[in-house]
């Protein structure tokens, strides 16, 4: 299993957690909504496990605020991980599990 947040500390208690009740985990630190992060994520978990059969793109952020009130950097920021978030995760699973396919039907 691999986990990913931006928040490192949240991380490690996850994974030491999960080992703790015999299950196998890492971590990745990193930013949906930055591509070169989900990239990273995808490369470790295919050094951690060889594979990776299940992607779940479930990160969310969210602004409370009137629309004028919330700045435009932070609604950015919302829209990268709610939506780039998913265009980034879901292109790196199906890169992954077409070579997968491509090997499998050699």
């Amino acid at each position: 299993m691999v986990l990913v947040s931006r928040n490192e500390e949240a991380l490690k208690t996850l994974v030491e957690e999960l080992e703790e009740k015999g299950q196998k985990a890492i971590y990745v630190k990193a930013d949906v909504g930055v591509e070169e992060d989900v990239k990273r994520v995808a490369e470790e978990a295919i050094a951690a496990f060889g594979r990776f059969d299940t992607w779940v793109n479930n990160a969310g952020v969210s602004i409370f605020g009137h629309a004028i009130d919330v700045t435009i950097p932070d609604m950015k920021k919302v829209f990268d991980t709610v939506y780039w978030g998913v265009v980034y995760g879901s292109r790196e699973a199906v890169n992954h599990f077409k070579k997968i396919e491509k090997n499998r039907v050699r």
